[in-house]
């Protein structure tokens, strides 16, 4: 089993993170990727009201279900400062499903999209106020892994 592991970045500063997640779910290690999200919403320097979330899990080899993930959804007060959580790549409808009843449970503002393109769209949608000139087209590739990685 290869635990996960998750790389962020900032898409947007301080309004857009982008997060790729690879290898295998567990409840604890979910809990640390909800609180590495949390701190660095924490983390912004207020110029913008809400952070959004851009997840990337089209390399998670496998979920957890519905119960252990409502278990650590509703143990982590989600961040006020959080906007949209856009999660891309879940490759099963179930897993979609699980996030999509779990972050309803805890009254996250969410979407799951297939690629990185659909959520960047949609973001254009919802949010007007983004500084779409301070876009780092670096950062989505930074944060995906080297094939290596995905061996380990």
């Amino acid at each position: 089993m290869q635990p996960v592991q998750f790389r962020a970045e900032w898409y947007i500063p301080n309004q857009v993170l982008y997060v790729v997640a690879w290898g295998e779910m567990s409840k604890e290690i979910l809990t640390d990727y909800l609180k590495l999200i949390s701190r660095l919403i924490d983390s912004t320097d207020d110029s913008h009201p809400l952070v959004h979330v851009i997840s990337d899990f089209s390399r998670i080899r496998k979920q957890l279900g519905l119960i252990d993930t409502a278990q650590v959804m509703k143990s982590i007060k989600p961040n006020p400062k959080t906007g949209w959580t856009i999660t891309i790549g879940e490759t099963s409808a179930i897993a979609k499903m699980v996030s999509d009843i779990a972050r309803q449970m805890v009254k996250v503002r969410q979407r799951s999209f297939d690629t990185v393109e659909e959520a960047i769209a949609f973001l254009h949608e919802v949010d007007e106020s983004l500084d779409w000139s301070k876009v780092d087209e670096d950062a989505l590739e930074r944060a995906r892994p080297a094939a290596e990685e995905l061996q380990t």
